[in-house]
């Protein structure tokens, strides 16, 4: 699991380091910040499949709705990564909000390791669950087309050759392909 992308947001430095030091030889990539302010510009980048977010910014606040605000704007990015939220402060109803809000899983300080490790791969996991459900998706679309294109193909020739009289030369003509083309088309939707 060393090519996952992971932020780590808190206002405390120690535990900024702290984590690094747990996450890195796992991970790989961690980038450390105790701002959630620089959070857009290094979401704008992409790749990132985890944030740690504290609760918390403010000293005055314990309320967590700071760590609430910053999911949102997490889970508003396409591909957003996805969200463990972290705290030294937390009841039930805090963390009942944040599960119903988007967060993947939640960290009550002081945490651990082997907990903390565990809801990171639980997160990734999610996270590439997401992208395998948007490409399963996309392809699914994309069939979709190409099965309504085919079926407007299939009217505009039997349109054609029921006004033609299926006059093979004339329809070819009209639909500017050559006649073993319309003959091809003609067998393939059983015209």
């Amino acid at each position: 699991m060393n090519d996952f992308k992971i932020i780590v947001i808190d206002d405390d430095v120690a535990i900024l380091k702290t984590l690094r030091r747990i996450l890195k030889p796992k991970f790989g990539y961690i980038t450390a910040v105790s701002s959630p302010a620089i959070l857009p510009g290094l979401l704008h980048q992409g790749g990132v499949d985890v944030v740690l977010l504290d609760m918390n910014f403010s000293k005055a606040f314990q309320s967590g709705k700071e760590g609430l605000f910053w999911l949102a704007k997490i889970l508003s990015f396409p591909h957003h990564p996805s969200v463990i939220l972290m705290t030294a402060f937390s009841d039930i109803d805090l963390v009942i909000t944040s599960f119903k809000n988007g967060a993947v899983d939640f960290i009550i300080k002081p945490w651990d390791n082997d907990r903390l490790i565990q809801a990171v791969e639980q997160a990734i996991a999610r996270k590439e669950e997401r992208k395998l459900k948007l490409l399963v998706e996309k392809t699914e679309e994309e069939a979709s087309a190409v099965l309504a294109l085919e079926e407007m193909e299939k009217q505009l020739i039997r349109h054609v050759l029921e006004k033609n009289e299926r006059n093979i030369a004339i329809c070819a003509d009209i639909l500017k392909v050559s006649r073993q083309t319309l003959y091809n088309k003609i067998k393939k939707y059983n015209l």
